[in-house]
């Protein structure tokens, strides 16, 4: 109020002022909204931060003007950095324009328990999507995505039961509402269940489906999570190749859609490939990429700690143990070859011994010599692949105790309200 008095002196100026004010606050605004549609989700944060720098948050009232604190949730939920993202939502939720809006508070709580979810914080995603399905009234569309949300929550804890009782719930009401959408991340749904309850064909036929329909609708974020569901599938029936081909696929195309929720997918499922046929050299290395980009979010949300600096010491350490064994092993093998070549000649010196009896003598002693060295290198070659072999070994057991979490959220992911 005191500000409104001091600027009452010079009314025409403050009218001026105040127009050129909200216009730029709306530009930024209009800025980062069309950056966050083509998610250019860097642009879209520094624009969204600029505007508020231009109209503080206390001065944001309106239904419209609180929306982007919702804007910028939204953001940071696509970059997975989910702590920021609920700090933003609930800023939203808790101001005078949204409090009394049934419709927009079970949209945004539901946003709330996405984000716990993926901070592996189960308990309190169950309350969100409890509170959003208690705002959400007889909206069938809300309900069915709210369902889906907390089959994923009880997908996490193994309660397959209860998944699948709430998942098979959101795809009737999706199916009545004809909503794309939400059919194929059901379908999806449904066919990881069926893979973790180890019914192989269920599960492929469930993926067939969503992949066809994502291909109908040229949907490129549904088939990338198909990818990796099928990535998964084909890892647990030991078809390596398909395996790789599909997650390579998912991991390139989520880099291009700038998604690093999705790229830390999956970089965890190629790890548990190459675990699976045991590559773990490729095991460790995809797992240290999935650490780099997790460590930019949260540590505590792998639900383990990582000894960062003893793991990269460790590993450099056991590469170049490694490479000089193959190239012990690689001199060796040369040193072999040519001893044999050598050997070789010597044998068919022998056809002239009645003539060179001589020659033949000293080439005998010669090839005793040859054959004590083969011999040698024969025991130090058995001992390098035995060394070879306890590396890979370390490596395995390396993985096992720094690798993330193997119940690890269910990839297709849980649905986002249109606020």
């Amino acid at each position: 109020m005191q500000i409104f008095k001091y600027f009452s002196v010079f009314p025409l100026v403050f009218v001026l002022s105040n127009t050129l004010f909200s216009q730029t606050y709306e530009q930024y605004y209009s800025k980062g909204d069309e950056a966050l549609k083509k998610r250019d989700f860097s642009t879209a944060i520094l624009n969204f931060k600029k505007a508020l720098e231009l109209k503080p948050e206390r001065l944001l009232q309106t239904k419209e003007e609180v929306q982007i604190f919702a804007k910028i949730s939204e953001v940071y939920l696509e970059i997975a950095e989910y702590q920021m993202a609920l700090e933003f939502m609930f800023k939203y939720v808790e101001t005078e324009a949204i409090k009394k809006d049934s419709v927009i508070l079970a949209s945004s709580y539901n946003r709330i328990g996405i984000n716990y979810h993926y901070l592996n914080q189960d308990q309190k995603s169950l309350v969100y999507y409890q509170k959003s399905l208690e705002y959400n009234g007889k909206d069938t569309l809300r309900v069915a995505s709210t369902s889906n949300n907390l089959a994923n929550v009880y997908f996490n804890m193994k309660q397959f039961d209860k998944a699948k009782e709430y998942f098979s719930q959101a795809y009737t009401f999706f199916t009545l509402k004809n909503n794309y959408e939400g059919m194929v991340a059901t379908i999806m749904n449904l066919g990881l269940i069926e893979m973790e309850s180890h019914h192989m064909e269920n599960a492929l036929k469930y993926f067939t489906d969503a992949e066809e329909m994502a291909e109908a609708k040229k949907d490129t974020l549904s088939l990338l999570v198909i990818n990796i569901n099928l990535g998964d599938y084909y890892t647990m029936v030991t078809d390596f190749a398909k395996a790789e081909a599909y997650l390579t696929w998912a991991l390139e195309m989520s880099q291009k859609m700038n998604s690093t929720q999705m790229a830390l997918e999956s970089y965890k499922s190629l790890v548990n490939l190459f675990k699976t046929a045991k590559d773990y050299k490729r095991a460790f290395d995809y797992l240290e990429l999935y650490k780099a980009g997790s460590d930019s979010i949260n540590a505590s949300n792998l639900n383990r700690e990582y000894a960062e600096l003893e793991i990269k010491y460790a590993i450099r350490e056991k590469e170049n143990e490694n490479s000089a064994l193959k190239s012990t092993q690689q001199l060796n093998d040369l040193q072999i070859a040519t001893q044999r070549k050598y050997i070789w000649s010597l044998a068919g010196l022998v056809g002239f011994m009645f003539v060179f009896i001589g020659v033949f003598y000293f080439q005998r002693k010669k090839l005793r010599k040859s054959k004590s060295l083969l011999e040698i290198q024969h025991k130090e070659l058995s001992k390098s692949q035995k060394q070879l072999q306890d590396l890979n070994h370390q490596y395995e057991k390396m993985i096992e105790k720094y690798e993330v979490h193997p119940d690890r959220p269910n990839i297709s992911g849980p649905l986002n309200d249109n606020i």
